[in-house]
């Protein structure tokens, strides 16, 4: 039991309690299809022997445990008022300084704190690694750079630089992209120069100023900032990690449950990572090494029919495959995968440009962490989505009729509300 299991624990109850006050518009299809999927999985590999029953049964739930934050965000802004919302939006304000300072704090200065053991070597903030914090930042950057706050994007921005996650970099690359198409050239408070953009404008020269000030007056924080960065981009060997890895893995016996293939991936690893293991290959990329390995074990242990289309069961993958897609063809077969990509589109495909954007760069990320089943990253993606169709609602809200739908195919009005509470 974790402190966040109690925390998700109490928005269950207040969830709960508020169920049938204001459910209209709450995406439940999709996860529940999803859970519903996970948990048919769960029954054919229990009968295979291949996971135990327990177990397989709270991976299965996992998703819908972290949904509750969705409801839990939805009710409070829905049944708010417009002060609610600009409270919502400061407390992302809040959040990315926050991670982006601890972060600075641990790859700049060195200091030992937060959660991961890789926080002084790259930075982490206050989350369980640098690939979860890059995640996170990546949707802050796109959602205050579509709000036209430039300042807290490039804070955003900064910390997956200093996170070193290149699926990260990528991430907000795409997503920024996919955000400004979807926008049509039009970013929220699109017009005049008001104040407040002014504002925005001097903050976010100052903030380049003081950076270029404290690298020129600390030669070597950019090298120390710079060189992670670059040492992971000049190391990226993608094509050659599969190979060499997939050569190793089809070296050793394939697993049949999940007991085994934990012994196989975690417990072999000190030999893998010696002079007998990748290190033998001459070449690859140590990190890609392992995550592929993995992959490999766990695709060929994919054996059957039946295993194709359910998988081999929640939880047989363990704590971490890095990578989501994989873990859903793994665990949940050719349907599990094909269900979270009908809920994924369903989620997105009616929201506004910045939040397709973070979606986008969600799913990037997810190419190679298991980000779409880990509590940070989905738990600001939920919170978000809730405040994008809390906004939409406002649009169309009276005293007599409340009934939106909040994933309908077309939502431009709604869109548009939310650009337009984006410039307030």
């Amino acid at each position: 039991m974790r402190l966040e299991d109690a925390l998700l624990l109490l928005l269950w109850v207040y969830v709960l309690t508020r169920w049938g006050k204001a459910t209209s518009g709450l995406p439940r299809r999709g996860v529940t299809a999803i859970v519903a999927v996970s948990l048919l999985a769960t029954a054919f590999a229990v009968i295979g022997e291949r996971v135990s029953l327990g177990p397989s049964i709270l991976y299965s739930l996992r998703p819908l445990e972290y949904w509750a934050v969705f409801p839990a965000t939805y009710f409070v802004l829905r049944l708010g008022t417009d002060k609610h919302r600009t409270y919502f939006v400061r407390v992302l304000g809040a959040v990315t300084l926050i991670q982006v300072g601890v972060a600075a704090a641990q790859a700049v200065f060195g200091f030992n704190i937060g959660f991961s053991k890789f926080s002084v070597e790259r930075g982490a903030g206050l989350t369980a690694g640098p690939y979860e914090l890059g995640a996170i930042c990546s949707m802050l950057a796109i959602f205050w750079l579509m709000r036209r706050n430039y300042p807290l994007a490039g804070i955003a921005a900064l910390g997956v630089f200093l996170t070193a996650s290149r699926i990260s970099i990528a991430g907000i690359v795409i997503g920024s992209v996919i955000a400004i198409v979807f926008s049509k050239g039009k970013t929220p408070a699109a017009g005049t120069m008001r104040p407040k953009r002014v504002v925005n404008v001097v903050l976010g020269m100052l903030l380049i100023a003081g950076a270029g000030m404290f690298v020129a007056a600390n030669p070597s924080s950019s090298g120390a900032l710079g060189d992670p960065v670059i040492g992971r981009l000049q190391d990226t060997s993608t094509v050659d990690s599969w190979t060499l890895s997939g050569q190793v893995a089809s070296s050793l016996e394939m697993p049949n449950n999940a007991n085994e293939y934990y012994t196989l991936a975690y417990g072999s690893m000190p030999y893998l990572l010696g002079e007998g293991g990748f290190a033998s290959t001459g070449s690859g990329e140590a990190s890609d090494m392992v995550r592929f390995f993995r992959w490999h074990i766990l695709i060929d242990s994919i054996d059957s029919p039946w295993t194709f289309l359910f998988g081999l069961g929640p939880s047989f993958a363990g704590a971490s495959v890095d990578g989501s897609f994989v873990r859903m063809m793994v665990e949940t077969g050719v349907i599990g995968l094909g269900v979270w990509a009908w809920s994924i589109r369903r989620w997105g495909r009616s929201l506004a440009p910045a939040l397709k954007g973070v979606i986008v760069a969600l799913l990037v990320g997810a190419i190679f962490i298991d980000l779409l089943y880990s509590l940070r990253p989905m738990v600001l993606m939920w919170a978000m989505l809730a405040y994008g169709d809390a906004v939409a609602l406002a649009t169309t809200r009276s005293p007599d009729h409340i009934a939106v739908e909040s994933h309908a195919p077309s939502r431009s009005a709604n869109s548009r509300k939310f650009d337009n509470d984006a410039s307030q």
